[in-house]
């Protein structure tokens, strides 16, 4: 067992001696019985081994090639492709070169190849991910990811901040009203399908009116479904009121 264990053969070798080793020592036990009812044949000892060895010669090699068939086609086959899949999905060739008979191994190289790719690009996306949510976070004015039921699902640290609302609540409640949709652009949005700019009237927590210029714009996903909208809120309260005040010179 150990020879079969570490000796570099392939799969179908391996199964296809040990089947040729267990014809061999049957052939041997019925040679043995043959020899026994000999005494009372009338061939004698030696026909029969000539019997039994011709019998060998032909039955082993047939069993030899039956079963590195078989094994070829049940084991060997499903790995060789189950290496390339795992090939494939690392998107590079095997670090060292294996030879074809070594399935095993092969397949063990390309999952762990593939592996190593599969944690680099997660590596690489959680980078992005994390330099994307920095910039998010940090964006000017008062920005929010809004979901088809108007549940907000993401928002910078400026709207979180100054309305008070956490992720996973209703975004009516930042325009104060009752139920969401109505005039409300991101409801506009989800009925249109198309971006959306607006100025709207509105109040801080604090009791102070303000003046938005509100951007909406429509999120779709990979096979065009509408699921949300980016909303983005800023105060244009003061530069209106500048703008006034240099129209009319007071």
């Amino acid at each position: 067992m150990l020879f079969f264990r570490n000796a570099k053969f392939s799969i179908a070798t391996k199964f296809a001696v040990a089947a040729a080793i267990f014809f061999s020592c049957s052939g041997l036990i019925v040679l043995c019985v043959l020899l026994i009812l000999a005494a009372s044949s009338p061939l004698t000892p030696v026909d029969i081994v000539w019997l039994m060895a011709c019998c060998a010669a032909i039955t082993v090699p047939c069993f030899y090639y039956l079963f590195n068939r078989l094994c070829r086609s049940i084991v060997c086959r499903p790995l060789e492709e189950l290496t390339h899949t795992a090939t494939e999905l690392g998107s590079a060739p095997l670090p060292t070169e294996i030879p074809t008979e070594l399935e095993l191994d092969a397949l063990a190289m390309a999952l762990v190849r593939s592996g190593e790719v599969f944690s680099r690009r997660m590596q690489n996306a959680t980078e992005r991910r994390s330099y994307f949510e920095s910039l998010f976070k940090g964006m000017p004015g008062y920005v929010s990811v809004v979901d088809t039921s108007f549940t907000i699902v993401h928002a910078n640290t400026a709207f979180m901040e100054t309305f008070a609302i956490a992720e996973g609540r209703s975004c009516r409640h930042v325009c104060t009203r009752e139920f969401p949709g109505g005039n409300c652009p991101v409801a506009k949005v989800f009925i249109s399908k198309e971006p959306v700019v607006v100025t709207e009237e509105g109040m801080y927590p604090d009791g102070t009116a303000a003046l938005w210029l509100v951007s909406v714009s429509p999120v779709f996903d990979s096979i065009g479904n509408l699921t949300a909208a980016i909303e983005s809120r800023l105060d244009i309260s003061e530069v209106v009121k500048h703008g006034v005040t240099s129209l009319y010179g007071t």
